[in-house]
This record gives structure tokens, sequence and C-alpha cells, in this order.
């Protein structure tokens, strides 16, 4: 939905720009603003409590006990201030996903930072010059596969959400990592980012380090708005939960 102009890229068919803000309501606010979308200034809790998904996603294999915790704690929130869950089964279109994403980017990558690759390659740091090491191995008709098996899951999400205004999701594997260098692994993302659904992440739970643990709100493509009412509800549920 953020237009991209002025942004370096990196892979085309994934590249997004997302908000970070102290509340749901301010990232409602700053999208709204940068988007020249007024009605998403203007969001406000759901008339009733919403319909919500618990999907443990394909990489739940690769949750810490935080993320358990977290999504655990969510759910519990939720059902308390009157939401509706329903557990949802991995459907066989999204198990692969995870790997369509990596071919994807792979193929992207190497094409859009070719001029760096070849002209700075002694510059680039250890993690970018491996990815680019692993794009170069991906050809045009892996690619094409992978484009085709999202497109695929992507005409299946309406039946996917079925009634449900919002998917309950990990965020990330664990607790947010100390420092700078390193912004986590991001495996409970990359299916999302890849099919293009909006997606919404909230702090759960804190460890002792003070860093939290999030879980993410996932949306129907183009559904932003019913998105953030979700978000609204969950942000107000896990306050009054605590």
């Amino acid at each position: 939905m953020i237009q991209r102009a002025g942004v370096k890229a990196l892979a085309d068919s994934l590249d997004t720009i997302g908000i970070m803000a102290r509340s749901v309501d301010d990232a409602a606010f700053f999208t709204g603003v940068i988007t020249e979308r007024p009605a998403l200034r203007q969001v406000s809790l759901p008339a009733a409590p919403p319909r919500v998904g618990l999907y443990r996603t394909p990489m739940w294999g690769a949750a810490e006990p935080s993320t358990i915790a977290a999504l655990d704690r969510a759910r519990a929130a939720l059902e308390k201030a009157g939401a509706w869950i329903a557990e949802i089964v991995v459907p066989p279109e999204h198990q692969t996903l995870s790997a369509a994403q990596g071919t994807v980017m792979g193929f992207e990558l190497v094409r859009a930072l070719a001029y760096e690759r070849l002209s700075h390659s002694a510059q680039l740091s250890p993690r970018l010059a491996q990815l680019l090491d692993e794009g170069m191995t991906v050809g045009a008709d892996a690619y094409d596969a992978a484009i085709a098996e999202t497109n695929a899951a992507r005409a299946r999400l309406d039946a996917f959400f079925g009634t449900c205004d919002a998917m309950l999701v990990p965020a990330a594997p664990g607790e947010a990592p100390p420092g700078l260098g390193y912004t986590g692994d991001p495996v409970f993302n990359r299916m999302w980012t890849l099919l293009g659904t909006p997606c919404l992440t909230l702090p759960a739970v804190w460890g002792d380090s003070g860093l939290p643990t999030g879980v993410q709100l996932v949306g129907r493509i183009g559904d932003d708005s019913r998105l953030i009412a979700a978000g609204l509800f969950l942000e107000r549920a896990l306050a009054e939960a605590a």
C-alpha cells in the first residue's frame, strides 16, 4: 500500500514498507497519512468481537517457548474479551510457501544488486554475500514455478480465511534479539510477504531482558481497515488481561 519510490530495491515482488508506532491507532494514523487514505485514520473498535483464526502455520516447529506463550496469552485475552476463536489447519498450498519466498527473493536479489555484486563485492556483508551466492543458483524455471505457486495460494486466500476477520499467527521465533545488528529470523513473515497480505504485529509478552515477543494478525489483501479494527481489539484485550 505504501509506495516504494526512492527505496533501494532488494526483491521487487517482496519489498514492502511498514510502519512502527507505539500503538495500533498511531500505526493506522501514519498509514492513512502516508498513503492518502483518510479512512484508515478513522478506524475504530469493531462493533462486535472479531472472528479470529488461530493459525500456527507450517513453520510452527521454529517457535520458541516465548512465542508459544505469546500466542497462548493472545488467544486467552481474545477469548476473555468475547472474540470467536477457531483453530485453522494448514492447507496444502501453504506447505512450501516459505521455500517459494526464498526462491523468489534469491532470483530477484541477484538482479537488483547486480551493480553492488559486480563492482563492490568486497564491501558487502558476509550475510548479504551468502544470499547473493545462493541467489545465483536459482534459475528462471524455478523462479517461474515459485511465482505460479504463489499465485495459486493467493487465489485460495478467501477460502482460507472463510468467516474469519483475521488470522492470529506467530510473529517471530522468540523474543526480540538485543542490539541493532540483527532483526531476527523472518521465518514467520516470509509467506505473508510473498502472498501480499496486510500484517500487524503487537507485543504480547516480555522476557527477563525487557524485550518483547510479539504476535501477528494477518488480514485479507486490501482489507486493511478490518485488520486494524481487529488489532485495536487485540491491543485492548491484551491490556485488560495484564
